[in-house]
């Protein structure tokens, strides 16, 4: 601990900490040194006061054997300090010599800002000639009152003096402690905590925020999570701050490694990334061929996941009383049954996908496999970013498959060196397998009528195979890979500007006669390409349609009709923009 700074000036983790390591170092010390014991304990009661009758609040007396102060002491601190509630408690800090006990809890126990208790059951405690004073003082009061069960085998009286009902007065404390729906469980996990302070809220008006960490903006119905500015590995969403219900996230935790979603939330939103661009001329001129590639084709908007990237996040958790979503396996699903989120440092098995029939925005994000293969039979829609930057294995992605979203794949390392889409998914969406490594080839059929934007950008596939039903193959959809032969469909009408910008290792492409629209820089910067075949004849290719100076150089030099090779079809469509700029420059 650092004695030049006040206690004032620590956050609420260390103090934490620092009071951890104060009892932490009494058990050192057991009983061959009670003077520092007696000093460290002295410490630990300063800084874990005892709430004061001169405060206008109310508050909650605390019951407890002075046996049990290490957890005790632990608890207390947690409600006193955590970041996201504080609870309003008196406990006897250690009575002077000379006062007297009784008429002390008396005075706190019935004063009016004392709206109830919590006793902490141990043996220790039951077998306390005080405890029984207590009780009987709030028995009295008709004040409410929880138990917390430090030991979760044992949350009741009965449990508790098995054996022993004969040496106490064993009816008054089996009617106080009944059984399990009247104790809390002592568990020193940050969001056992948090439940319990949140049953305390519940039972007594005890508990403040203290909610600076959490940036919120108003919406309709109450509030929205959009910043998380703390440094916790346990984050517990709030349910409220200044009374208002937060019912929306869009906030990224990048230090989280277990997340609560509190009853409230019923929208969860990837926080917003922003888009890279590419404005600076500066970065223009100094950027590599392949993000030079990248800007042609339009720029790419890196997302991340629900609740940021979170590298270290392990379970995620969700109130029982939230109708809107659910944990099962540490994972995060919606009511429907759709998987939402699964935590990159919890390992992605088959149960995770049991019965699931869609898969969320960023569900995998990050996320890891050890298994041969993932099998995604049933699932019917892969959403944006779901596999985004994981190491993941999917070689047959099921017959079920309907919709693969934009980015759905981007940065996934696959194991596996081919793939299979066979099912009738109609657009394989924008980017969806955008950088990908260790896929070699790509096998496409069903009903899959367009190849989006950036599909296969950057990717290591060298081969496709193309479905039959393809009509569109989008912007930039194969820059930048390693294709190195593209056989196109009989049927397909639209090529893309740039849509095999980059692709040095292509040697060989078709194009069939159904083709209308051939988009600019189709095959440019294809150094490896020996022809292009159309299949049509001279004449319909002059019919095509081209955008800005049309499909490029080198698709000029390399194409090969039907019918003659079009040497001079370069010099056609020079002339054919000249024209269209004339015209322009007569009507104004």
């Amino acid at each position: 601990m650092d004695k030049q700074r006040r206690w004032q000036e620590y956050s609420n983790e260390e103090k934490l900490i620092a009071i951890e390591a104060y009892l932490d170092g009494m058990n050192g010390l057991e009983n061959t040194d009670l003077e520092k014991q007696n000093a460290h304990l002295q410490w630990v009661r300063e800084h874990v006061p005892s709430y004061t009758l001169d405060g206008t609040n109310n508050y909650v007396f605390v019951s407890y054997s002075h046996r049990d102060f290490a957890k005790v002491y632990r608890d207390l601190s947690a409600f006193l300090y955590n970041s996201y509630k504080k609870v309003r408690f008196w406990y006897d800090e250690g009575l002077p010599a000379g006062k007297n006990w009784a008429e002390e809890a008396k005075r706190y126990i019935n004063h009016p800002n004392c709206v109830g208790a919590i006793f902490y059951l141990s043996e220790n405690l039951l077998s306390s000639p005080s405890v029984l004073q207590e009780i009987q003082m709030i028995e009295s009061s008709g004040k409410p009152y929880v138990s917390i069960a430090l030991d979760k085998e044992k949350f009741s009286a009965a449990r508790i003096l098995k054996g022993k009902e004969k040496q106490t007065n064993f009816a008054l404390l089996d009617k106080f402690f009944p059984d399990a729906d009247t104790a809390l469980i002592y568990d020193e996990e940050y969001e056992n905590i948090l439940y319990r302070i949140n049953k305390i809220e519940e039972t007594f008006n005890v508990t403040e925020d203290v909610l600076s960490d959490f940036v919120c903006e108003e919406i309709d119905g109450g509030l929205k999570l959009v910043a998380y500015k703390g440094t916790r590995t346990d984050v517990f969403i709030p349910e409220k701050i200044n009374g208002k219900p937060i019912i929306a996230v869009s906030a990224a935790f990048p230090t989280a490694e277990s997340i609560f979603v509190s009853k409230n939330i019923r929208s969860l939103e990837m926080p917003p990334v922003e888009e890279d661009t590419y404005e600076d001329i500066q970065d223009k001129e100094q950027a590599t061929l392949y993000r030079l590639y990248e800007i042609l084709v339009g720029g790419y908007q890196k997302k991340t996941a629900l609740f940021g990237a979170a590298p270290n996040l392990m379970k995620i958790s969700v109130d029982n009383a939230n109708p809107y979503f659910y944990d099962k396996n540490d994972a995060l699903y919606d009511s429907t049954g759709a998987i939402l989120r699964l935590p990159p440092k919890t390992e992605l098995q088959e149960q995770h996908l049991e019965g699931v029939k869609v898969i969320g925005a960023g569900a995998f994000y990050g996320c890891y496999s050890n298994g041969e293969s993932l099998e995604i039979e049933g699932v019917e829609e892969i959403g944006e970013n779901a596999f985004a930057q994981s190491s993941v294995s999917i070689m047959d992605y099921g017959s079920a498959l309907r919709v693969v979203a934009p980015s759905a794949f981007w940065g996934m390392q696959s194991r596996f060196s081919i793939i299979n889409i066979t099912s009738d998914v109609a657009t394989l969406g924008a980017w969806c397998f955008k950088d990908t490594t260790g896929i070699d080839c790509a096998f496409i059929d069903g009903d899959t009528m367009v190849i989006e934007k950036g599909s296969f950008f950057g990717s290591t596939c060298h081969l496709v195979n193309f479905p039959r039903s393809l009509k569109e193959i989008g912007v930039g959809a194969f820059a930048a890979s390693p294709l190195n032969l593209a056989i196109l469909p009989d049927g397909l009408e639209i090529i893309g500007d740039c849509a095999f910008l980059g692709c040095s290792s292509l040697e060989i492409a078709e194009i069939p006669a159904s083709v209308r629209y051939i988009g600019r820089d189709a095959f440019e910067s294809c150094d490896s390409l020996r022809y292009i075949k159309y299949k049509g004849k001279k004449k319909q290719l002059r019919t095509i349609q081209t955008s800005g100076e049309g499909p490029g150089e080198i698709f000029m030099q390399k194409v090969v009709c039907k019918d003659e090779r079009l040497r001079r079809l370069k010099l056609w469509f020079k002339d054919k923009i000249r024209n269209l700029a004339k015209k322009i420059l007569e009507k104004v």
